[in-house]
């Protein structure tokens, strides 16, 4: 991403601007606030509040967050009027975090995964334990039954 971590949204609010103007991007579908228990010398607020008003002005489509658990959607609804669109979190067959969904719903927000076939193929555990989510014979059994393949089934799936 254009900028590095000097333009990150916890650093300042005004990245979101800059990165528009650096990319040349007029109405990108979306932009989303990440990492929610930094607080950063601006504070996820502040950061979602800039993007926020990246959305009133229509320079940005939507707005979401990134890894907020329901506590931290909890505090950041607390003091925003706009609730997000999407919560991008790590979602696969292994971990189908059924509270941030929930929570996500509640509020009319799209839970996304940013991890839809088990982190880097293999998970979980590690060393001799470790085996590929591809070669999981109960994903290869539900994808089998639904005529797709393993990757195409933990990518479609639902928690």
């Amino acid at each position: 991403m254009p900028g590095g971590a000097n333009d990150s949204l916890l650093l300042n609010p005004a990245a979101p601007e800059r990165l528009l103007q650096r990319t040349g991007a007029l109405l990108p579908d979306g932009h989303l606030e990440i990492l929610p228990g930094s607080d950063g010398p601006y504070g996820v607020v502040e950061s979602y509040r800039a993007l926020t008003t990246l959305r009133d002005d229509g320079r940005v489509r939507a707005i979401g967050v990134s890894n907020f658990m329901p506590h931290h959607l909890a505090r950041l609804l607390e003091q925003v009027d706009v609730v997000p669109a999407v919560n991008q979190v790590e979602l696969h067959p292994y971990f189908i975090q059924p509270t941030v969904q929930q929570a996500d719903a509640e509020h009319g927000i799209l839970t996304q995964a940013w991890s839809p076939i088990g982190g880097i193929t293999f998970y979980p555990g590690f060393g001799d334990h470790r085996r590929s989510v591809m070669a999981d014979p109960t994903i290869g059994a539900i994808a089998q039954s639904l005529g797709k393949t393993p990757r195409s089934g933990a990518q479609r799936g639902r928690g």
